[in-house]
């Protein structure tokens, strides 16, 4: 599994209302500013791995501030942008721009996921709380894991990083893609309904 790309430490200027937050290196919680201000940190974290015959398969965990409280398990996202500034919107989860399904949201900062294949979401203003999230994506779908960015669906080419061979439903076990499967071509989802997902090259 290759180490996540260093990125520069980023300091956001205050947002205006309703923009998101630039995105952070640190996990640490910056503090207000001079003027008592409460600043939104966002940090993006990737997890690269990699499946058989070279194909390399890169599946992002992605660290960002929202102050929507209406997000709940269930809603549908679609996360947009770069390392160095991102922005997140609620979209039906049907809508081909949504990458992302919450499937837990946890009190505190930074709370740790029932697996490290969920991109994790936190809020440090406010009500603190971090979004767990699967990829919003079915059998057959392709993948491009971007090293800048979030996760997307795309078409089934060679510049796709892997495509969903097979999803197990009720079972959160590697093991069920085969007896032969890895950590670099399954993904696992234990929250809230139990999912393996089973990975392939695109083409």
């Amino acid at each position: 599994m290759s180490t996540p790309p260093q990125y520069p430490r980023q300091i956001p200027a205050d947002p205006a209302p309703g923009d998101v937050d630039h995105l952070s290196e640190s996990d640490d919680y910056l503090p207000d500013d001079e003027h008592g201000e409460s600043t939104l940190v966002a940090v993006l974290k990737l997890l690269g791995v990699f499946v058989v015959l070279g194909l390399a398969i890169f599946a992002a965990r992605t660290y960002f501030a929202t102050g929507d409280e209406t997000v709940r398990v269930g809603s549908c996202g679609k996360l947009s942008g770069s390392t160095v500034e991102a922005e997140f919107a609620v979209a039906e989860c049907a809508d081909a721009d949504a990458n992302y399904v919450v499937a837990q949201r946890l009190d505190g900062v930074d709370a740790e996921c029932a697996s490290v294949d969920y991109a994790s979401y936190y809020q440090t203003s406010g009500a603190e709380y971090t979004l767990c999230l699967r990829l919003n994506v079915g059998e057959g779908d392709c993948v491009d894991s971007a090293l800048t960015g979030a996760s997307t669906r795309v078409a089934c080419t060679a510049a796709a990083d892997f495509k969903v061979a097979r999803i197990v439903r009720g079972t959160a076990d590697r093991s069920a893609c085969g007896s032969a499967a890895t950590d670099e071509d399954t993904i696992v989802y234990p929250q809230p309904e139990p999912m393996t997902l089973c990975l392939a090259p695109p083409v």
